[in-house]
């Protein structure tokens, strides 16, 4: 069996095209479905995003284009505006101090605006608040 010289993104990139050209053929009827899984796909993608931004943070990588910081290198490579960029680190760093919920947005099983409301309640009124009361804020989010 031979390898794929593709990498996984590559890969990846193929069968989105292929999701979404079999979307749009689905009749009006299946696009709730549609909807939602694409809902639950982003959800994931956010949380491997989330991660990448954490340890893209960390090891300073945005130098290399010259940016000053993580959030003007999102605003400027990720076309989002300071605000979201802002919003986005927010997340990453407090997700990695938030474990289970992290998990749960990487299953799809909570969406990113829940990991956003958990990630600014952490930063208001500290993580070890928040990991408390994770497990019923988790469960709430479902």
């Amino acid at each position: 069996m031979c390898r794929s010289e593709k990498t996984p993104i590559e890969r990846f990139d193929e069968a989105l095209r292929d999701v979404v050209a079999w979307a749009v053929a689905q009749p009006g009827t299946k696009q709730g479905d549609v909807i939602m899984h694409f809902r639950k796909s982003i959800d994931r993608l956010e949380a491997a995003s989330a991660e990448a931004t954490r340890r893209f943070e960390k090891c300073g990588g945005y130098r290399a284009d010259g940016a000053l910081g993580i959030v003007p290198w999102l605003r400027d490579k990720g076309r989002l505006s300071g605000g979201v960029a802002a919003e986005h680190v927010q997340v990453a760093r407090q997700l990695e101090q938030l474990p289970r919920t992290e998990e749960a947005l990487g299953r799809g099983e909570i969406g990113y605006q829940h990991a956003l409301a958990m990630a600014r309640t952490a930063e208001h009124v500290g993580v070890s608040v928040v990991r408390k009361a994770e497990a019923m804020l988790l469960k709430s989010a479902e």
